[in-house]
Formats: C-alpha cells, sequence, structure tokens
C-alpha cells in the first residue's frame, strides 16, 4: 500500500525516523487486525463462552472473548491506523489559532 502520496501537493515534513516508526506501527497494527480478524471469524461460528477440563493430572481452561468486544477492539485497531496514515500523508488533525479583528 502507499502511504506517502501528495494531498493536494502538500507534505507535511516528517523526519525519516519519525515515518520509519509510523510504518513500523502500521505494520504491527495490520498484524494485529489480521490475528483480530481470525480470531472473530472463529468466536463468532460457536457458543462457547467458557470451558474448563479437570483430570486428576492437569486443569485447562479456555475463555472466548465476547463477540462486541472483539468488535470493538478491531474498530479501535482501524481507526488507530487510519490516524496514523493520515499523520503519514500529512492530513490530520491541524490545530488553528483564530484571532478576533476588531
Amino acid at each position: 500500500m502507499v502511504y506517502n502520496q501528495k494531498i493536494r501537493g502538500f507534505m507535511a515534513y516528517l523526519s525519516s525516523s519519525k515515518r520509519e516508526r509510523i510504518l513500523l506501527q502500521i505494520e504491527k497494527i495490520d498484524t494485529l487486525l489480521e490475528a483480530s480478524y481470525d480470531a472473530f471469524l472463529a468466536a463468532s461460528g460457536t457458543e462457547v463462552k467458557r470451558y474448563r477440563f479437570d483430570s486428576s493430572e492437569a486443569s485447562q481452561q479456555a475463555e472466548l472473548r465476547d463477540l462486541d468486544e472483539m468488535l470493538d477492539n478491531i474498530d479501535r485497531l482501524e481507526k488507530r491506523r487510519d490516524s496514523l496514515i493520515r499523520k503519514l500523508n500529512g492530513t490530520g488533525v491541524v490545530n488553528i489559532n483564530l484571532r478576533r479583528k476588531n
């Protein structure tokens, strides 16, 4: 994916180290999103919320997250990724100081 396209002829200045950090964060978020999508698809096909297996030798416990919680996590990751891409492209939020003219 291309992250450094010019928007309306303007590209915000980012140092190369800052640019690399943002790209690394985007890659990490992409990996987390893929895992989250896979987990959501796997969890949506089952009705089991909690599972516990006890034997005399060992015990095992598994708990599936609530699907709404998983969707919220996916939404937060997607919003963070979009925010980083906007920052990389120089289209993020800009602070503007307005002065009243007397």
